[in-house]
């Protein structure tokens, strides 16, 4: 299923729902879409997530949403913290976030806050003007950023696609100071059935 948003409701923010739909069945070339795992949600709402994509389901353009946690996660620190250093970043991210313990550099970020998939939805069109302004290109943009993430990523491909845009989640969450409230930051190394 779509991510469930925070502090929202149906009636009054379909708006924000239809665009979540807009960023699960955009379909193009070096976009992907991840699905999660029957295991974590159960065969019921894989099934729907299928449903929804609206596509080919064995295309190439769908991938797990999963791949850099549970079992995964140590190998996302080895192989990808390394890449992230030979890259130039921006990164959407907590107005909380403390940057300093990231073992790479950051040459931008963007700041959200509370609810943010409501309350900073604007910030898709700010960092649209950046990308234009600066003529930037061969960037990597990180998204930890809740739902706003899938509208982000979606919408700023589309602008240009001359970037790379990976919603991390909470991947980088003990780098930044925020809590790790998740299992496999702790070790747990759970095997997800793809």
């Amino acid at each position: 299923m779509l991510p469930k948003t925070t502090n929202t409701d149906p009636k009054e923010h379909q708006f924000f729902h239809n665009k979540l739909m807009e960023s699960y069945r955009f379909k193009k070339d070096n976009y992907f879409v991840g699905l999660s795992c029957r295991c974590c949600v159960g065969e019921h709402d894989f099934k729907q997530m299928l449903e929804m994509y609206e596509g080919d389901t064995e295309s190439e353009n769908l991938t797990w949403s999963n791949l850099f946690l549970n079992g995964n996660y140590p190998d996302f620190v080895k192989e990808y913290l390394p890449e992230f250093k030979k890259k130039k970043i921006v990164y959407i991210v907590n107005e909380n976030a403390d940057l300093s313990g990231l073992p790479f550099d950051v040459i931008k970020d963007f700041r959200v806050g509370e609810n943010c998939i409501i309350n900073n939805y604007d910030m898709i069109e700010e960092i649209k003007k950046w990308i234009d302004d600066n003529e930037i290109e061969d960037h990597v943009f990180l998204f930890s950023a809740s739902s706003l993430s899938n509208f982000m990523v979606h919408q700023l491909f589309e602008h240009n696609d001359k970037n790379t845009y990976i919603d991390v989640g909470t991947t980088l969450n003990p780098y930044i100071g925020m809590k790790a409230r998740r299992g496999y930051h702790n070790g747990n190394k759970k095997i997800c059935i793809w």
